[in-house]
């Protein structure tokens, strides 16, 4: 019987393994930089409008979650800033406005379909002395002609110096321009780093050295910057998350080659996590295998302080290469599901990659939408920002239209905890069990509902459980509710069936249940036995953080299996 259970159990642990996570980031960068554009590719603004309308419906139908939205290029932006001129390519005229508000836009279209949307910035890289010019005649000309001592070229291209204090402080009221105007759910920072070792900061180091090592000191000047952007952010959006996406290597790794963040471009977002100044890091892991993908992820994931980490991958290398085919890609989403939750997701370069009509990109959208993201999936915590835990939804009532079929379940608004934390949305699970499973996607009938109310058309006549949670704007889910009982042919048979609940408080881990606790088995999901007890509660004070599979027999010999996040 022994071995029967177990075989079992490593057989569901396998599945659970493999299985899409209910909590993952599903991103692509958006690029409207004038030298490689996904949007806009009209300067109309009708078609503007309906061509980001129709890349946000294609990415919507394949499960994105998150929009890495472009909002500077080099020195020239995409909103009203006061401090850099609107980017010519929106109108064909540069420093000219568009007749509509593009930011105010894009989030309303994101926020429609369930889209997080970050605005992505470049803050160092101000463009090349050929792009840069374009903007000389303009009301507010491009920075290298305003700030010229603010500016180093290197390599026939303009560079802000991240040694000036005055750059950091242009940088920080450049961006509050936009956090205090729009509601992004994040901000992205690119080229958040030197170009070179080679580059030309002399002066500013003979200034502002003070005697440090010129590396170490190039380090600390990105960091202050990220963290006085950080605080800048959570000082007027303490929701607004900020991420950056630093070049794939992080630090030197024996048997492998290449460009390092930390010690050949002076970018260290590994202390920004450590400092606790990041949310999100998306490291451009831009390999396959030969060249170290996962040797470079292990680094990240050993370095990233517990902070959000998400797979940036070159979904753009399926068109320069024969050898790099749609499996690569599939393998790297692969092997990122295998760390979660160290790592949590995947963002794609670029979203013409993801929705063009090359054959391989084809193949790639489709596996995503038809398998790899089949079912939708919720933006995950960030439990160094606080754990919350709010309220099940109650009163959940069910009636059906047995001439149609369709079942009409509504709940009422659960009571706000004790920080008054406020309902995001709902999600909505059957099950033809009474025991649902929330942590299996394909019982998640209705991934976001934001009303009180939700329609469902019952396949066939057989008995169907429903039961609501609420997901709080920390994205942090409640238990369930009440469950009901529905047949298409009988109605209503039961509103108030009890759930098994699973409850964390501190050090403990409570199972609340109508039946008799006989067995209580936790498993790290490698299948390594942590835990097991004999009754309701259960001390899991000794477990890492990080994610449990917990099986729990009952008197009746039931068996009952639930995902734990720590």
């Amino acid at each position: 019987m022994k071995k029967i259970l177990f075989f079992l159990l490593s057989l569901w642990m396998a599945i659970v393994l493999q299985a899409q996570p209910k909590q993952e980031i599903r991103a692509v960068w958006l690029t409207t930089n004038p030298n490689a554009v996904d949007w806009p590719t009209s300067k109309n603004e009708t078609n503007q409008k309906s061509s980001l309308i129709e890349i946000l419906d294609k990415l919507q139908a394949a499960n994105f979650n998150t929009i890495l939205f472009q909002v500077q290029s080099y020195g020239d932006v995409l909103w009203d800033s006061g401090i850099q001129p609107w980017s010519y390519h929106l109108t064909g005229t540069p420093g000219k406005a568009p007749n509509y508000d593009i930011c105010a836009f894009a989030i309303e279209e994101c926020h429609k379909r369930n889209m997080e949307i970050h605005a992505w910035v470049v803050p160092y890289r101000v463009g090349s002395n050929s792009y840069v010019t374009k903007y000389d005649d303009c009301a507010l000309p491009h920075v290298y002609k305003v700030h010229p001592e603010m500016c180093v070229n290197y390599d026939n291209a303009w560079y802000l110096d991240p040694g000036l204090p005055e750059v950091r402080k242009y940088l920080v009221d450049l961006y509050e321009t936009l956090v205090t105007k729009y509601e992004f759910d994040g901000i992205n920072l690119d080229y958040t780093r030197y170009p070179h070792a080679n580059f030309d900061d002399g002066d500013s180091f003979k200034k502002y050295g003070g005697g440090a090592n010129r590396d170490d000191w190039r380090r600390e000047n990105i960091n202050k910057f990220v963290y006085e952007l950080y605080d800048m952010i959570k000082s007027h959006n303490p929701g607004m998350k900020l991420g950056v996406a630093p070049i794939g290597c992080y630090k030197r790794i024996p048997g492998y080659s290449g460009w390092y963040a930390y010690s050949d471009v002076f970018q260290d977002p590994c202390d920004w996590a450590e400092k606790g100044k990041i949310d999100l890091i998306i490291p451009q892991l831009y390999w396959d295998e030969s060249s170290g993908y996962s040797a470079h992820t292990k680094t990240w994931i050993d370095n990233c302080n517990g902070r959000q980490l998400v797979a940036g991958l070159a979904a753009y290398k399926m068109t320069e290469s024969p050898y790099w085919q749609t499996s690569v890609v599939i393998d790297q989403i692969e092997k990122m599901r295998k760390n979660n939750p160290a790592t949590c997701g995947v963002s794609f370069f670029r979203t013409n990659y993801i929705l063009g009509e090359n054959a391989k990109i084809k193949d790639l959208y489709n596996q995503l939408k038809d398998n790899y993201f089949k079912y939708p999936a919720h933006i995950p915590v960030m439990p160094y920002n606080g754990v919350t835990k709010p309220d099940a939804p109650v009163n959940v009532k069910a009636s059906v239209n047995t001439s149609t079929k369709e079942s009409t379940i509504s709940w009422d608004v659960p009571e706000q905890d004790e920080n008054n934390t406020s309902i995001r949305y709902y999600s909505v699970y059957i099950s033809e069990s009474p025991d649902i499973e929330i942590d299996n996607v394909e019982n998640q009938v209705a991934h976001i509902v934001k009303e009180n109310t939700f329609t469902y058309t019952l396949p066939d006549d057989k008995i169907y459980y429903f039961a609501v949670t609420a997901f709080d704007k920390g994205y942090y889910e409640s238990g369930l509710s009440n469950v009901v009982k529905v047949s298409a042919s009988a109605g209503l048979m039961d509103a108030d069936i009890k759930p098994v609940r699973f409850i964390v408080e501190g050090d403990w881990l409570r199972i609340d249940t109508q039946e008799t606790v006989v067995s209580v088995h936790i498993y790290a999901l490698s299948g390594t036995l942590m835990a097991h007890g004999d009754i309701s509660e259960i001390n899991i004070g000794h477990l890492s953080r990080g994610a449990y599979i917990v099986v729990v027999t009952v008197n009746n010999g039931k068996i009952i299996k639930y995902k734990m996040i720590k």
